[in-house]
């Protein structure tokens, strides 16, 4: 149940991911446990703000998860590997790359290749919305840098690939937009999404 993405009309916005540890390849998945799909919505509606929202999240209600949280102009990732533990990370302004692993992980080969295409893409923009064209653009790459198809930021398999991407971002008018592509982003247009 829940969703992966929850954004307010203010800009706020949280999302999870699976988690993988370094010891498990796979994501972990015990169904008597809580949704993961209920933190973005759990975060958003809380009137303290997202970071005390997730200082107050029982991690062990959960299967191990990644959060990014924003909002009021401040961004905060929370790791959760299982169990007891959840680290609390605020976020500096810059790019910053969140997959399956910790923020800006420097030993996973999908975390460097996106961050150094990011990068590349974005090294000479100086508008919101050309800089989103391009990462909206790198949604749908197939390049895994290897045999793992896993490895790519558009993932086709049989029982594991990329079914929707999603862009949200502050335009140089201060307004929030959201696109969404309902499939997989190297082959289904994104279409706005109204917050109103």
């Amino acid at each position: 149940g829940g969703t992966w993405l929850a954004v307010r009309e203010d800009g706020a916005l949280a999302a999870v991911t699976n988690r993988r540890s370094d010891e498990q390849d796979e994501v972990v998945r015990d169904p008597a446990l809580r949704s993961r799909g209920d933190l973005p919505l759990l975060l958003l509606r809380d009137a303290a703000g997202v970071r005390p929202a997730l200082e107050r999240i029982d991690a062990r209600a959960y299967n191990p998860f990644n959060v990014l949280a924003v909002d009021g102009g401040a961004a905060v990732v929370a790791h959760a590997a299982g169990g007891d533990s959840m680290r609390l990370l605020d976020l500096e302004p810059g790019l910053h790359v969140l997959c399956v692993h910790d923020v800006d992980d420097g030993t996973h080969a999908k975390e460097l290749r996106i961050r150094e295409r990011l990068r590349h893409e974005l090294r000479d923009v100086r508008d919101a919305e050309t800089a989103v064209e391009r990462m909206v653009r790198l949604l749908g790459h197939h390049d895994s840098g290897g045999d793992d198809a896993r490895g790519a930021v558009c993932i086709h398999g049989d029982e594991y690939g990329t079914v929707s991407a999603s862009a949200v971002w502050q335009a140089n008018d201060g307004a929030v937009r959201y696109l969404h592509a309902a499939g997989r982003p190297c082959t289904t247009p994104f279409q706005p999404v109204s917050l109103a």
